[in-house]
């Protein structure tokens, strides 16, 4: 496709339309009245004199440094100004050259050939095989994963590992999946263990039995601090406190029937004769109940009695 030339030559003209013959042409940088070079040709080589002195035909050969701005000042030969330009660009196309050389840089994760290209060729990028760090979202690692392995934090990236059954756990590592399940399956309870006075034996039903020798009939199991023991009931001196038992003999010739709640009463009896003796000092305000009695043989229908504090 074809363009329009330029202007081969720069000519000016005086304010009658008439050349400038001898005028002068001053350049400067754009904006101010610092002198600027203009050049005769093409080649940059030579500097025109600052001012431009035109020809007889108002003429002069100015070239631009590309992509500059000046500002043109035009005068006749006796320095009166015909006018003032400013912000002139040097024309971009004056610098236009030759690529000799394209090259190409990438990081450790690829590799690079064909670089660099200085007349034709290809620029290729292909993976080295190194390891995206893990602070650029990578993991670090190099190597396929085996069944079941998972990345686990190490503290500065990531380690392969599979997961490690604690006891009566199993773990199966598969392609893609983890299966978690507990060893050996359900089953029963086939021995308890206990401390005295309690003892247990396996089978198939297992059976717990007290460890401590029943002794005497009517004896009750009874608590030094530190063991159980078998022992027959007795009559305390002093009451203890809510859930503790009392147990005493006494006539039915008083108010002792098997609903009696008053052990106070029933307390002040011994079993000779319902003498009236206090045996025992009653808490203030505390309320008893009869869990069970036994009749006697004799006329006088002696019996005994046992109570439990229940406040």
């Amino acid at each position: 496709m074809a363009s329009l030339s330029p202007n081969a030559k720069q000519q000016f003209f005086d304010a009658n339309g008439n050349p400038l013959a001898g005028g002068k042409v001053y350049t400067y940088a754009a904006g101010t009245t610092t002198p600027i070079v203009t050049y005769t040709d093409s080649t940059g080589a030579t500097n025109n004199p600052n001012p431009i002195i035109l020809d007889s035909r108002g003429e002069a050969n100015i070239w631009l440094t590309p992509g500059t701005n000046y500002k043109f000042k035009l005068t006749d030969a006796s320095d009166v100004q015909v006018w003032v330009v400013d912000n002139i660009l040097g024309p971009p196309g004056a610098a236009a050259g030759t690529v000799t050389s394209v090259a190409i840089a990438a990081p450790a994760l690829f590799t690079v050939s064909g670089s660099p290209v200085t007349s034709s060729g290809t620029l290729t990028l292909a993976y080295s095989g190194t390891a995206l760090p893990v602070a650029n979202g990578g993991t670090g690692l190099t190597t396929t994963p085996a069944n079941g392995e998972l990345l686990i934090g190490n503290g500065t990236g990531y380690t392969k590992a599979t997961l490690t059954a604690g006891s009566n756990v199993t773990i199966t590592n598969a392609s893609g999946g983890i299966t978690i399940a507990a060893a050996g399956g359900g089953g029963g309870v086939t021995s308890v263990t206990a401390t005295s006075p309690i003892a247990s034996s396996g089978g198939s039903t297992p059976n717990i039995t007290f460890s401590v020798s029943p002794g005497t009939t009517g004896n009750v199991l009874t608590s030094n601090g530190s063991a159980w023991t078998s022992a027959a009931p007795s009559v305390p001196t002093t009451l203890g406190a809510v859930g503790t038992y009392a147990m005493l003999a006494d006539y039915t010739g008083v108010a002792d029937d098997p609903g009696d709640t008053n052990i106070a009463a029933n307390l002040r009896y011994a079993s000779a004769g319902g003498t009236t003796t206090t045996v025992v000092a009653v808490p203030t305000g505390s309320t008893w109940r009869c869990m069970g009695f036994t009749t006697g043989a004799t006329s006088g229908g002696n019996m005994v009695s046992l109570y439990l504090r229940i406040s």
